[in-house]
């Protein structure tokens, strides 16, 4: 009689410790999809972004060095990623694809005047 409790307490114990690891393993699938689907739309939306920006038919070398570029441009500088994303934004507002309007670079005399003009508000 002993013997009989025993073991269906063992087994009641198996069959939760197998529920437990079951439980676990499906919200460990679940998240795994999770982060597949993650994946797959940003793939999606980095490559919609290239079509927008006018790169669709460069080769993918070409496109990787674009970036590259840009990285090592300007990939440190949060104001220059701020210019870029305001870039961009004024350009997907435009219905129709357009040339992107790339302003003109400030000469020495207006880059001084700038950069004092921004140390004089922190002050």
């Amino acid at each position: 009689m002993h013997d009989q409790q025993l073991y269906r307490a063992a087994q009641r114990a198996a069959q939760r410790e197998a529920k437990s690891l079951l439980k676990a393993l499906r919200r460990a699938h679940a998240e795994k999809e999770k982060a597949r689907r993650r994946q797959a739309r940003r793939r999606t939306e980095l490559g919609e972004a290239v079509l927008k920006a006018g790169c669709g038919d460069w080769p993918a070398l070409e496109v990787v060095g674009a970036l590259l570029d840009a990285v090592h441009r300007y990939g440190h500088s949060p104001t220059q990623r701020l210019a870029l994303r305001q870039r961009a934004e004024v350009f997907l507002q435009i219905d129709a694809p357009a040339a992107p309007v790339y302003p003109r670079r400030p000469d020495a005399e207006e880059q001084t005047g700038l950069v004092a003009a921004m140390f004089e508000n922190s002050e």
